[in-house]
């Protein structure tokens, strides 16, 4: 492998070692055709010197801090074509939003589940998720052409690397060359150059905004002697700094933020497990309970400067590009293992900084544990190497995608299924564990009928074209022939959803008593722990009782490309004869779950700015006058609900003022006499069945889609 390290930087000089020498080299005024900058930076310099010119063709890793130019590098080695793949849908926008401005509309494709597949057309560049590019190897799409550029690639030592490994065993087996591979600064970069099997690695710690580490080793603290450190570091922090404070655990951070609550200081979250004594921008926390809507105001306040402190988990370490003035980081060490982990620890420094505004960044880790931190990477590990057991009722995230893999393997190498299994990083040399556990899969899809001779059988071909998890099809299967509630039954085609403790910290000790209900209301059934029963509270409005919750929160915010997603499998489900359901059955599910409602009253929910806690004060007021369902489309409200919303919402807030203003905002939404549906579901599901003939339906009203539909009240 030829390995190329940036040194240092010298002005317009730049100092290069690599296997066979180096030396100090003049940027000069080198510009590559194509290239969209005026000139190339110490990064991209160093890769077009030493890779462009000597080496093009070859799979590479490039290793480069934040704000290097890794984008740039991209663009010199794309030369206009290929696809860019990443880890989330902030990050392909962020992207896609990029190249658009460079190459222009018309050259750009963006595929993220969003973006509806069934009109989309191939373009020169493709920006993508991950998922999205193993779905499109799968099932061999046209759009998938080399080169591929894999960024964020050191996500392959998290849960997500299971799809990365995936993606490299497609590109390995079927030969599709060329790869580059874009990773943050990572501990052992030759490491991870290794386990991708790449011919050349460009490594560089040069940052343009330079960064000062302090790091500080301390005895490990209780709880609240923990709480009260964070706090006094936070009231301490300089008035013209943004800083993020990263915390190990979701439960220490919401301790943080109601402590400094309780203080006086103005909390920007809306649905936490407290009450805030004041609402506004000086602190909020940022972590994977938080809704949606809720995160991006957040961030949008983090990015814009009026909120000066974000503390954070390691969520934010990764896809959101909000750069800080400086990063406090506590990590905690329990049995040898960091919490955060030193991939993560790395990843958080990268956000310290803010290129043009500051001169320096600034990362203070703080670390309880007498261990050494960077001496515990060498225990750090790809994700599917680390081991795991197969139980074919935990469905939900890392089995299911290995599984969809089984399924891709046997397509594409048949009965000699592990040849192909050999073209993942993780798995090149099988160790007999895991060569234990994929066989115990392998048997266990065979004996499901999803493959028969070493051939995938029809429903293995539909699962694998649909993108549907085979273990989660077969828990769907499980649960409809018991006669469950149709939302609950559906929901392992979510698989790539936990759902589990998504409402842990904010129902408190209340949700042991909610959990003893779900048991006594659906009998003995042997669910497993997926979060079924959180489902059951949030469809069925009990959270409406809590006025801590404004939003869904967790994985219980369900987006609107998850719904797609949803309407997506059951429609190639039902084309093919697995399940029986109608187009408004499929609706009213979307709706269902999007807004939190049952199947009667989900209508409800597409109402304009109605919500979720709205939505369900409605739903009980409309039964106070006997209705017991309501359908799509034009629907008449009682003449007067006013009594009926006001006994709601008062079970839900105390403040007398609070519960007649949202009684007139109510009223004043129903005086539009708005059609029922959600305008963004309806036209989606109109693309997912009409295909590119949906495409006149864009500019049309809510009515006019539902009558083309042939679905609701006109």
């Amino acid at each position: 492998m030829k390995i190329v390290k940036i040194l240092e930087v010298r002005g317009d000089e730049v100092v290069v070692e690599t296997n066979s020498g180096g030396g100090v080299f003049k940027l000069g005024d080198t510009k590559p055709e194509g290239f969209p900058f005026e000139r190339l930076n110490p990064l991209q310099f160093v890769f077009y010197e030493f890779y462009f010119k000597e080496d093009a063709g070859k799979n590479v890793l490039v290793v480069a801090p934040t704000s290097a130019g890794k984008t740039g590098v991209a663009m010199l080695f794309m030369r206009g074509r290929g696809i860019y793949a990443v880890p989330t849908k902030a990050l392909a926008n962020e992207i896609y939003r990029t190249f658009v401005g460079i190459y222009g509309k018309e050259r750009v494709g963006l595929r993220t589940g969003d973006v509806f597949e069934e009109i989309l057309e191939d373009r020169d560049i493709t920006v993508c998720t991950y998922e999205s590019l193993a779905n499109g190897l799968r099932t061999g799409k046209d759009w998938v052409k080399p080169p591929f550029v894999i960024d964020e690639i050191h996500h392959i030592y998290k849960e997500r690397g299971v799809v990365i490994e995936e993606i490299f065993g497609y590109l390995n087996y079927l030969r599709l060359f060329p790869i580059l591979c874009l990773s943050a600064t990572v501990p052992k970069p030759e490491s991870l150059a290794n386990l991708l099997g790449v011919e050349v690695l460009v490594e560089s710690e040069y940052r343009p905004v330079p960064l000062k580490e302090k790091y500080e080793y301390l005895k490990k603290l209780k709880n609240e002697e923990l709480v009260d450190f964070i706090v006094k570091i936070i009231e301490n922090l300089g008035e013209d700094e943004k800083t993020i404070v990263f915390v190990p655990q979701k439960e220490l951070g919401y301790s943080v933020l109601e402590r400094l609550s309780k203080e006086g200081y103005p909390i920007l979250n809306e649905t936490l497990p407290f009450v805030p004594e004041n609402f506004g921008e000086f602190v909020a926390f940022h972590n994977a309970d938080i809704p949606s809507e809720e995160r991006e105001k957040i961030e949008d306040s983090f990015r814009n400067g009026n909120l000066r402190v974000l503390i954070a988990t390691q969520t934010l370490a990764y896809g959101v590009n909000l750069p800080a003035d400086r990063v406090i980081i506590f990590v905690r060490e329990f049995r040898g293992k960091f919490y955060p982990d030193v991939i993560d620890v790395y990843q958080m420094k990268g956000r310290a900084g803010r290129y043009g505004l500051k001169n320096e960044g600034y990362a203070d880790i703080y670390i309880f544990s007498k261990l050494d931190l960077d001496k515990a990477f060498g225990r750090v590990q790809p994700f599917l190497s680390s081991g795991f057991f197969f139980d074919p009722k935990e469905y939900w995230g890392f089995p299911s995608f290995i599984s969809l893999m089984m399924l891709g393997s046997v397509k594409f190498a048949g009965k000699d299924w592990k040849s192909f299994l050999l073209n993942v990083p993780s798995i090149r040399r099988i160790p007999k564990n895991l060569d234990i556990i994929l066989q115990e899969m392998y048997n266990y899809l065979e004996d499901r009928g999803f493959i028969e001779n070493g051939k995938l059988t029809e429903i293995g071909e539909v699962l694998l074209e649909g993108s549907i998890s085979p273990l989660a099809y077969a828990e769907m299967r499980r649960r409809v022939e018991n006669d469950m509630d149709v939302l609950l039954a559906i929901r392992p085609l979510f698989y790539m959803k936990k759902i589990k403790d998504s409402l842990k910290f904010f129902l408190k000790e209340n949700i042991h008593d909610l959990r003893l209900k779900f048991r006594i209301e659906h009998g003995d059934f042997d669910f497993p722990n997926d979060g079924t029963d959180e489902l059951w509270m949030y469809i069925s409005g009990k959270l409406i009782d809590y006025p801590n919750i404004s939003n869904p929160p967790g994985e219980l915010g369900f987006s609107y490309s998850d719904v797609y997603h949803l309407a997506r499998a059951l429609l190639t489900l039902r084309e093919n004869g697995y399940v029986y359901i109608t187009d408004e059955d499929i609706l009213r599910i979307m709706h269902a779950y999007k807004f939190g409602l049952t199947l009667e009253f989900a209508p409800l929910g597409g109402i304009r700015g109605i919500g979720f806690v709205r939505a369900n004060i409605l739903k009980m007021a409309l039964r106070e006058f006997g209705i017991r369902k309501v359908n799509f489309g034009k629907f008449e409200f009682p003449k007067d609900p006013r009594k009926s919303l006001e006994y709601y919402l008062f079970k839900r807030y105390k403040d007398e003022d609070k519960v007649r203003r949202e009684v007139e905002i109510i009223l004043g939404i129903l005086e539009r006499g708005e059609a029922l549906g959600d305008e963004r579901i309806l036209k989606g599901f109109a693309i997912l069945k009409f295909g590119k003939r949906a495409i006149k339906y864009m500019g049309a009203d809510k009515v006019e889609v539902l009558r083309e539909l042939g679905i609701g009240n006109f």
